[in-house]
């Protein structure tokens, strides 16, 4: 689940062959906190490549099996049935991100999650904002952490909302760097390590 997961968020090929393992290893043990998560997973992975309809199909079985159990996966269930188009399906509102995205209050979601330690799920958060700046904000942080699907949803958004100059991110180059260096900045480093080098040998 978490390679399709990764997989997806980033934008790398395949993400549904380990997410259709993921599935197949779960529905057998008929138990929610293995049904549920994969299910959220799928959800995602569907959004992330525009299929709301998929997304929603994804969560169908787990979110009424959730709502029968009381169980606190509904609200992640429900956010991503959300994110695709239906409304918020909770049957109150809950003091969490999910809940606090989903009634509007996106920049309290925002700091639950980075307190949480959760800078993708932060950023998303964020991504559901209606003013540029949030918006922005969004962006760049995905765009750090390489999180292109998700990326380019935020950059259609601020499109629609009339911005013009919108940052493209990362070269390629530079995503497939270790240190996410542009290919000016292992030059400059490899200048310095030379120079580094010859004072070593002067010095000595």
């Amino acid at each position: 689940m978490a390679l399709g997961l990764v997989r997806a968020r980033r934008g790398d090929p395949d993400p549904w062959t380990p997410l259709d393992e993921a599935l197949e290893l779960a529905l057998p043990r008929q138990e929610l906190q293995w049904i549920a998560p994969v299910a959220i997973a799928r959800a995602e992975a569907a959004w992330l490549e525009g299929r709301a309809d998929a997304a929603i199909t994804a969560t169908d079985a787990a979110f009424a099996f959730s709502c029968a159990k009381d169980s606190p996966y509904t609200t992640g269930l429900a956010y991503w049935r959300w994110r695709a188009g239906l409304e918020p399906e909770i049957p109150e509102v809950r003091d969490d991100p999910y809940s606090l995205e989903m009634s509007g209050e996106w920049a309290q979601a925002a700091a639950a999650w980075a307190t949480m330690g959760c800078p993708y799920e932060s950023a998303l958060a964020l991504a559901s904002a209606n003013e540029e700046p949030g918006l922005r904000r969004a962006l760049t942080e995905l765009q750090r952490l390489g999180a292109r699907p998700a990326a380019s949803f935020v950059t259609h958004k601020l499109h629609e909302h009339g911005v013009r100059r919108v940052p493209r991110g990362p070269r390629q180059k530079t995503r497939r760097n270790p240190a996410s260096l542009t290919p000016r900045e292992v030059e400059v480093l490899a200048l310095v390590a030379h120079l580094l080098k010859l004072v070593g040998r002067f010095v000595g």
